[in-house]
């Protein structure tokens, strides 16, 4: 759907093509927007799952 959105399609196309509301699009191609590094690149969505798991880690003192 992201793809479809990046590729010319309005959401309003898509939302009445495939039944979903456009809010729901609107987050899913904010979630996906790709981040970049020299390293590698990141959804917005796969950098709040690994601050998350960062926030975790450091909330039961790094150890087990």
């Amino acid at each position: 759907m992201v793809d479809l959105y990046h590729s010319s399609s309005s959401v309003k196309e898509l939302s009445s093509e495939y039944g979903v509301l456009e809010v729901t699009i609107y987050k899913w191609v904010k979630d996906f927007i790709p981040i970049v590094s020299e390293k590698e690149v990141l959804s917005l969505k796969e950098l709040a799952e690994i601050h998350q798991t960062l926030l975790n880690t450091s909330s039961h003192g790094g150890s087990d």
